[in-house]
């Protein structure tokens, strides 16, 4: 094993000393279509049917996106409500991005999405408040056979809204194994559109690193 010299490794450690992003994620959505699923899926790659709850949930997940830690921090907002949104603060200063979601086998599940979606701009239009980007996603997309939207349906909702805040579009399916990829997607795309703000919480890398900058004992330096 090769020893490295104080100065050697210091300089290794701060070139490794990484800063923490931190996406926060609220997703909004009538019932039954996979809000809580496509979260649980994420978290744990595990597949659950939806299940009723009448309270928010929020939930921190760090993974590594571009070599880079990221903290997902995500609020699975209840839709016990008329109009869930009423009862979420949907302010770009509590929220990066809404993810607004509908059921392709479910076209009230649509209707409902788009009447979020309209309320989002309403409030913008009459208060002025700053809206964070949106996410309108088409759950169960597995099931073509039940299939109530159409995709064309769904790409002209998000062109009619266009020019008046940033849309992203996509359809999944929480029963398969592309829920990870969404959220990465996701990420990427905020973080092209808008300055994600930096975490005051340690990543795991920045933890290791402070971990091995105060231990006595000489190893080797990897990378």
């Amino acid at each position: 094993m090769t020893s490295s010299s104080p100065t050697s490794s210091s300089k290794v450690l701060k070139r490794k000393k990484s800063s923490l992003s931190e996406i926060k994620i609220t997703i909004l959505g009538d019932r039954n279509v996979g809000k809580s699923a496509i979260v649980v899926r994420f978290l744990t790659r595990r597949y659950i049917m939806e299940y009723e709850h009448n309270i928010d949930n929020r939930y921190k997940y760090e993974i590594i996106i571009d070599s880079e830690p990221i903290i997902f921090d995500i609020l699975d907002a209840s839709s016990t409500s008329t109009l869930c949104i009423n009862n979420v603060d949907i302010s770009s200063h509590s929220c990066d991005l809404l993810l607004l979601m509908y059921s392709i086998t479910d076209r009230q599940s649509f209707i409902y999405a788009k009447n979020l979606l309209k309320h989002i701009v309403q409030m913008k239009g009459s208060t002025g408040t700053q809206i964070p980007l949106i996410a309108i996603v088409g759950n169960k997309s597995d099931l073509v056979h039940l299939r109530q939207v159409s995709v064309e349906e769904g790409e002209i909702l998000v062109t009619e809204y266009s020019e008046i805040t940033a849309l992203y579009y996509g359809e999944i399916s929480v029963a398969d194994q592309l829920v990870h990829q969404l959220f990465i997607d996701l990420y990427r795309w905020v973080k092209k559109n808008k300055v994600i703000p930096k975490s005051l919480t340690p990543s795991l890398l920045d933890r290791v690193v402070i971990g091995i900058k105060g231990s006595t004992s000489n190893g080797s330096v990897i990378g």
